[in-house]
């Protein structure tokens, strides 16, 4: 792992990617994620899959047709390289459309956007962590952690002032 010295000149980056790699965050659905290196060491087509659990709830037995599998590919974003300054674009186009971050925030616990069960169960997930609000979907800290290298300062000022979306990025 990289750390970099605080330096006058901010770096663009991002939260770290591990592949393969499976979700390890608690109530998120069980995924596993890959990306491809290129011979340059650029890396690349980023796809996560999720195994679909929430219909089988309550459930007793399940077959393996019963199975069903959820992708992300942040190529559907626009984002083929994962380089620094393709994930900065990245960020920028989540500051700029909120809706479009809820739904990647909602796709990235492995949730099914189109169906409105499983959005508000991952959209309360992402409430209870204080990420979003049910009145504001604040989703600063999750953007504030894509920034440029931001001090821990800086990080929790821009978290602490992050009351809203379009307060934080849409001025």
């Amino acid at each position: 792992m990289l750390d970099l010295q605080d330096t006058p000149t901010h770096f663009e980056f991002h939260n770290m990617l591990v592949a393969p790699g499976i979700t390890p965050n608690k109530n998120s659905q069980p995924g596993v994620a890959t990306f491809e290196v290129s011979a340059d060491g650029v890396p690349s087509k980023l796809r996560m899959e999720f195994l679909d659990l929430v219909p089988l709830l309550g459930t007793s037995s399940v077959g393996y047709s019963d199975l069903k599998f959820l992708s992300l590919a942040l190529s559907e974003y626009g984002l083929t390289d994962l380089t620094a300054d393709a994930l900065s674009v990245f960020r920028s186009d989540l500051e700029a459309n909120q809706d479009m971050t809820l739904e990647y925030l909602v796709r990235k616990l492995g949730y099914d956007h189109t169906n409105a069960n499983e959005t508000q169960m991952a959209l309360d997930m992402l409430a209870k962590i204080d990420l979003i609000t049910s009145t504001k979907h604040k989703t600063g800290e999750y953007i504030c952690s894509m920034h440029k290298s931001l001090s821990p300062d800086e990080f929790n000022t821009c978290c602490s002032s992050a009351n809203t979306f379009a307060e934080l990025f849409l001025q």
